[in-house]
């Protein structure tokens, strides 16, 4: 093998080596978002991960596949997010990590993605198809809804509704007004005290 077609192997293989990176797109933004405001995000696949924290900031980070488009926008009192994908047939994994007030109104819809919320004590409202829904903290409302995933809640919601088809609910801590329901799945409940459950 002459040093030519060594040097077009390597060149070969670090172009084929680069291709996942080139593919994927970073994002950052963020914008003013207000304590009690509400903000709605949408990503079919991959995965999204709230923080909440004491600014009045909405703040993204992630990436997303080649091609495909985010778009972020609102006032103060109320934003949105999400992802476009390209090929709505065969969407890319696009992977955010947003930082929110950590009193507003998060509204999360997903398909495979799973979500991840932690630190919110406003109202959540999630839903996914077969993806993971975690919740960690005490928001003072919590909607969650999985056709064919799992729901892990730990925390003590004042008022929880978890839904599963075949998932399995997980429920760690107190509640005083809570709900759980699944066709083939399990729900398990460890924690403190609940002055009303079904």
């Amino acid at each position: 093998m002459g040093a030519k077609t060594r040097a077009a192997i390597v060149i070969a293989a670090m172009l084929f080596a680069a291709t996942p990176a080139i593919a994927q797109k970073k994002v950052e933004r963020k914008i003013p978002l207000g304590m009690e405001g509400a903000i709605r995000i949408v990503n079919m696949v991959g995965s999204v991960v709230v923080h909440g924290w004491d600014k009045d900031t909405l703040m993204v980070r992630g990436t997303l596949g080649a091609g495909d488009n985010f778009y972020m926008g609102g006032a103060y009192t109320g934003a949105k997010m999400g992802v476009e994908s390209v090929n709505e047939r065969d969407p890319k994994p696009a992977r955010l990590e947003v930082w929110v007030p950590a009193h507003v109104r998060l509204w999360v819809k997903t398909a495979t993605a799973s979500i991840d919320v932690n630190g919110v004590d406003g109202g959540l409202d999630l839903y996914v198809v077969s993806g993971t829904i975690d919740v960690t903290g005490n928001p003072h409302e919590l909607n969650a809804e999985a056709i064919d995933g799992d729901i892990h809640i730990t925390g003590s919601p004042p008022w929880v509704r978890a839904k599963s088809a075949s998932g399995t609910i997980v429920f760690q801590g107190a509640s005083s007004d809570a709900a759980f329901s699944t066709v083939s799945g399990a729900v398990k409940v460890d924690g403190g005290i609940f002055e009303r459950t079904k």
